[in-house]
């Protein structure tokens, strides 16, 4: 079944603008070895690191197969078992919808507690929900009370409010911006030129995001 970012790119309006660097898979672990065979006879070369399998072609596409979910601690009784949220439509799996978001989540929050990594997580959390307008909040606001994660939620969605559509643009809200686009105190503290200059960098790609990943998304549908 794809996982993150294969998923994800489909919601964007051009699959390039979602930039991934391998393809996730999840496989149950009785047919592991199944899947190594066909990789392997497709000429991918095999790795194995501490959470997955990975096999590289000679050109450097790189997938990588999962057994299980590899999430934050406060996340993994919610992804101990993946299998049971999950529909089969034909030979193609796919969470449920909550269940995916949830997973968007868990990931997104993985990113900024390890790697930094802040925008793509939030937008991917963003599309999702702007694409399954009938997500059941009370199910995930719940899930989200569970693993200390509720007010996290509460405001990435405010947020796209923010940008997306123009609600309010408190002070809150600016020093989530400047945190997620990755403004930091040095650059705040130099000059007031060069920080009224990354206020307008961050306006310009609101705007951008509004009008290219949401509004065009919705006129292509």
């Amino acid at each position: 079944m794809p996982l993150k970012g294969i998923r994800m790119c489909s919601l964007y309006p051009k699959q390039i603008i979602r930039q991934m660097h391998d393809i996730d898979i999840l496989v149950d672990k009785e047919n592991l070895d199944k899947v190594r065979s066909i990789f392997e006879k497709e000429g991918y070369t095999y790795s194995h690191s501490m959470h997955h399998d990975k096999y590289v072609n000679k050109d450097g596409v790189l997938f990588e197969i999962h057994e299980s979910l590899s999430v934050m601690e406060n996340f993994c009784d919610i992804f101990k078992n993946p299998w049971e949220n999950t529909v089969c439509n034909g030979m193609k799996y796919e969470f449920i919808p909550e269940y995916e978001y949830l997973y968007i989540l868990a990931h997104f929050c993985s990113h900024i507690t390890f790697d930094g990594v802040k925008l793509y997580g939030m937008i991917d959390m963003w599309l999702f929900e702007e694409s399954h307008r009938d997500l059941d909040f009370i199910y995930i606001n719940r899930i989200a009370q569970q693993c200390n994660v509720e007010r996290f939620v509460s405001n990435v969605r405010k947020l796209k409010g923010v940008w997306l559509y123009g609600e309010p643009y408190t002070d809150t809200y600016k020093e989530l911006t400047e945190y997620m686009l990755g403004v930091s105190e040095s650059i705040k503290n130099t000059t007031v030129n060069s920080y009224d200059t990354n206020q307008s960098r961050i306006r310009n790609f609101i705007n951008i995001l509004r009008h290219k990943a949401v509004l065009d998304k919705k006129e292509m549908a």
